[in-house]
């Protein structure tokens, strides 16, 4: 067995996808002296993904794979005593389905454990199966101009449909793109096209996340935009010569195409962003206390008219922020500015973690929330907790939430995706 292969088959354990010949494939193989260092490394990604700061556990991962192996060697044994009992096609796969789960140095039993069957007695059947959640993934719903709905998540790739001068594109990587038509042609494209104007009347898509999803989308004029979990975006399918505006929800990550004499525009009720050209982040949850623009590079000015009526125009309620500054936006205080922010919490969500620094118990709930698709209930409360720390946003519900285990948080997974917070 090669190395590749082995690796995907850990891959398909840990992810309980594993049929029943690829199971034995990999038990088989996973005693090898030579794939040693594959588990190793395996275990010490996932226990330093669930990580959460304050643990002390020093050790821990090697322990792990100590642990891993012996439960190997257990499921070996096991395994080849049970087919002995058996004729014909082996059934070890429904007699001990057990799939690891490796979080913070700690193994969960998951699928059902079926008893060795009895002559002459039923089948005894073990639920062994505590619920879990997938993390989130590539999802979305795009609405075209007509009202028209593609599931994004499930449509093929390739043309989806057209749009004026644009076809929209479904890439293998899921990207969503506006491709110009004389573009794929080979065609040379005039300037117009070539930044995304189209002349006939304006029509819009809006491309929409939602909980438990994310997508990238490239705008007709080669804007680059990713939307987290319950987000979206409307923008015309061309933009106009003068401007391009955009309208968006949640939270969404831009590097804009920089184009001097049309300046972009992203819109979220009173508040606007415009830039030329510039790499920045949009915050505009609706359960969030506050908006938060965060500007990675380049230039922005960020304009907030206020409920009350005051003037967008007012210097309390405008600023042009600097690479590494963050405008929050209140709904009834003037605009400030975060001179510091922590610009690696706020991206983390698009480089595939979580990032809990200095976050309350609430904030993290509400990124859980989002990202698995889980209605969060207090059962007594909200305790007052502040978390540090960083997980991967590729983890298991229950793997994230075995991270809290030395904050003595617990928690419990319902059926119909509800999330109870215990005391």
């Amino acid at each position: 067995m090669t190395t590749e292969r082995f690796k995907h088959l850990l891959q398909q354990y840990l992810s309980q996808q594993m049929t029943e010949a690829e199971l034995e494939e990999f038990l088989d193989a996973a005693v090898l002296p030579e794939f040693e260092p594959v588990l190793k490394a395996a275990l010490e990604r996932d226990w330093q993904s669930t990580r959460v700061a304050g643990s002390s556990r020093e050790g821990q991962a090697e322990q792990s794979f100590e642990n891993f192996r012996q439960l190997i060697g257990q499921q070996e044994g096991a395994a080849g005593k049970y087919r002995r009992m058996q004729t014909g096609r082996s059934s070890w796969l429904r007699y001990a389905a057990a799939i690891l789960i490796l979080a913070g140095g700690t193994a969960t039993w998951m699928l059902a454990k079926k008893a060795p069957e009895r002559e002459g007695q039923p089948p005894i059947t073990q639920q062994t199966t505590p619920i879990d959640i997938a993390p989130g993934g590539n999802k979305a719903m795009l609405t075209l101009s007509d009202g028209s709905v593609i599931v994004l998540d499930s449509a093929a790739n390739g043309t989806l449909a057209e749009q004026g001068n644009a076809k929209i594109v479904k890439l293998n990587n899921g990207q969503l793109v506006y491709a110009q038509e004389n573009q794929e042609s080979g065609n040379a494209l005039t300037p117009a096209q070539r930044a995304g104007i189209d002349h006939s009347p304006m029509t819009f898509n809006t491309l929409t996340t939602p909980r438990g999803g994310q997508y990238q989308l490239t705008l007709p004029d080669g804007s680059k935009v990713w939307l987290n979990a319950a987000s979206s975006i409307t923008y015309p399918t061309s933009f106009a010569s003068n401007e391009r505006v955009v309208t968006v929800t949640g939270e969404v990550y831009f590097e804009v195409a920089k184009q001097a004499t049309r300046p972009f525009i992203v819109k979220k009720g009173s508040t606007s962003v415009t830039v030329l050209g510039t790499h920045f982040n949009v915050n505009a949850y609706e359960d969030e206390v506050n908006l938060k623009v965060t500007l990675l590079e380049g230039s922005v000015k960020v304009n907030s008219a206020i409920d009350n009526g005051q003037s967008a125009m007012d210097p309390r309620f405008a600023a042009i922020l600097k690479p590494g500054q963050q405008a929050i936006v209140s709904a009834h205080s003037p605009l400030t500015i975060d001179h510091s922010p922590n610009v690696d919490k706020v991206m983390a969500w698009k480089n595939g973690i979580f990032n809990f620094h200095k976050a309350s118990l609430q904030e993290v709930m509400r990124q859980l929330s989002r990202w698995y698709n889980v209605d969060v209930v207090y059962e007594k409360g909200v305790p007052n907790m502040e978390f540090g720390g960083e997980m991967g946003r590729d983890l298991t519900l229950a793997q994230v939430l075995q991270g809290f285990e030395d904050m003595e948080i617990h928690f419990r997974i319902e059926a119909g995706n509800r999330l109870i917070v215990m005391p």
